[in-house]
């Protein structure tokens, strides 16, 4: 494989093997390497995988999946990736064991990295070099056997129905339609891109209900970015409205028409804008969300704590785990037992009643 610069300032790079020789212009030395690999591929000879290092392979994985996973959670890898140390980016990968994989995880949480920073770097390492063996870079992939840092037990912070209150209402207080909106995301248990992605087509007030089809993320490259929702049969999953809702949704569609006729607009397809044109960025619901619960001395209370809030309380009424888990779009109910088992009743005496009963 040959490799060299161009006067306009792109890369060529040309593969021969048996006689056949294949060429490529591209933009960057990178992706001059990448192809060269896969042409070597094509002709049946294996890559020069010596020059490859791991934060190469990362690069071109991350640069192969972009396209299929949320850019939030793309920009987080890389964001990631450019936290790995030097020495560990520049391995080689046909030199990378298990051993050493799992000796860079100890090593790296001793340089203080958490737990949950390096569980994260497994989660990207492993399909990356599961690429690298699709590829034909590599026999087997080191990473996928290695063990990685045990979770850490984190419990579960629920508030209680006077907090939620007091957080609603304090909200409503500064800014009538972030109060509709905590009040929605409480009793829906709507994650913040669903409920910023919500439009006033998904709802209807008349049935008292919505459906969650899309959510909205946030990143610097894209203000505005536009993705299904994570779970939900079809992709979308509808949800009954209680009447306090239903009342709170109708008051601030009035409200917001009349806001927006003031500056000369008739209409509005997003059911929270600022200006009719787009959505409320999800930092923005983040934001005013923190600054509420800071002032009433809630800081133990987080925006998605409002979804633990509402599936708990739904399982301490008796409600079905099936039900709770469609109206929080777990992709199954096993999900959401794995989240809040601990605060799922104790009815060990009236099963003991019922098997009493069936035995006389």
């Amino acid at each position: 494989m040959y490799i060299r610069q161009l006067p306009n300032g792109r890369w060529k790079v040309v593969v021969q093997v048996d006689g056949k020789r294949q060429s490529l212009n591209v933009d960057t030395q990178r992706e001059a390497k990448k192809a060269g690999a896969q042409m070597q591929l094509k002709l049946g000879e294996q890559p020069d995988i010596t020059v490859v290092t791991v934060g190469e392979l990362i690069e071109q994985h991350l640069d192969l999946v972009a396209e299929r996973i949320a850019p939030t959670t793309l920009e987080n890898y890389r964001s990631l990736q450019r936290k790995v140390p030097d020495w560990l980016g520049a391995w080689r990968i046909d030199q990378v064991t298990t051993r050493q994989v799992e000796m860079a995880y100890r090593t790296l949480l001793d340089e203080g990295w958490s737990v949950h920073r390096v569980r994260a770097l497994h989660d990207v390492w492993r399909p990356a070099f599961s690429t690298a063996v699709r590829w034909g870079w590599l026999v087997a992939n080191p990473v996928s056997e290695a063990h990685q840092p045990s979770k850490p037990y984190k419990e579960l912070v629920v508030p209680t129905p006077a907090d939620v209150v007091k957080i609603i209402m304090a909200a409503d207080a500064v800014n009538p339609e972030l109060g509709t909106a905590l009040h929605v995301a409480a009793a829906t248990g709507m994650r913040r891109g669903e409920l910023c992605g919500l439009k006033w087509g998904d709802i209807d007030l008349e049935a008292g209900s919505l459906i969650v089809r899309r959510s909205m993320t946030t990143t610097t490259a894209d203000a505005h970015g536009v993705r299904p929702t994570k779970t939900g049969r079809g992709g979308h999953r509808a949800i009954k409205l209680d009447s306090g809702v239903w009342a709170a949704l109708r008051a601030h569609k009035v409200r917001q028409s009349e806001r927006l006729f003031g500056y000369g607009v008739t209409g509005c397809e997003w059911v929270f804008s600022h200006d009719a044109r787009d959505p409320w960025r999800t930092d923005y619901l983040t934001l005013s969300f923190s600054r509420i619960r800071n002032e009433l001395g809630l800081p133990h209370v987080h925006l998605h704590s409002l979804r633990h809030f509402s599936a708990s309380e739904l399982i301490a009424a008796g409600v079905d785990i099936v039900t709770v888990s469609h109206r929080h779009g777990h992709s199954r109910p096993s999900t959401t037992l794995d989240y809040y088992a601990a605060h799922m009743p104790a009815r060990d005496d009236a099963a003991a009643d019922i098997m009493g009963r069936l035995l006389g």
